[in-house]
């Protein structure tokens, strides 16, 4: 049985059928812990599997979303991981000063491999400035960066053309990078 179909019957309530989805894409969840936790400091506290078992705690909560297919299941996870990350990042930097001096460029450099828990809740903040400016360019930023897909597959999901998901990833990425050098 497809993901999609898992997801329509789990919506429906059928219990056996959240057993069957969670079979089935605990190692893509797994894969994701895994890319979004890389991109962390190298002593981060949460393991992979914690990560996937805090998000699918949060995700057996979605009920009432309509789920249209396995890229739009796995974009609610990677934003889960997302804010798990961050409420993480947040225990952790209550005690610790605030890095003014954050300082990236596009791509690598805007998610570089192990960030800092101020540069994570600089970015999240600036994501949330994004999103409320284009909120689809926030999803095109994370179903890209934090889940690994690629252009088209984000146009699939998506249903726009390649070229305007990756003109708008280059806008969003573009606006990403003045908000973190100047802060508006």
């Amino acid at each position: 049985m497809s993901v999609t179909q898992l997801l329509k019957l789990w919506q429906q309530g059928d219990e056996q059928a959240a057993e069957d989805l969670i079979a089935s894409v605990y190692q893509n969840l797994k894969s994701l812990a895994g890319s979004m936790l890389l991109k962390e400091r190298n002593n981060h506290t949460l393991q992979t599997t914690a990560l996937v078992n805090e998000a699918w705690l949060k995700l057996i909560d979605q009920s009432r979303t309509d789920w249209q297919s396995r890229g739009h299941f796995m974009a609610i996870a990677a934003q889960a991981m997302r804010r798990i990350l961050i409420d993480h990042a947040r225990k952790k930097q209550s005690s610790k000063r605030f890095n003014e001096d954050l300082q990236w460029a596009l791509s690598e450099e805007l998610f570089p491999q192990h960030m800092l828990n101020e540069d994570i809740l600089v970015l999240d903040q600036a994501l949330n400035q994004l999103s409320q400016w284009e909120a689809s360019h926030t999803q095109m930023i994370e179903m890209h960066y934090f889940i690994g897909m690629g252009i088209q597959d984000i146009a699939d999901t998506l249903g726009l053309s390649r070229t305007t998901v990756w003109r708008e990833l280059k806008m969003a990425m573009a606006w990403l990078k003045n908000y973190l050098k100047h802060g508006y």
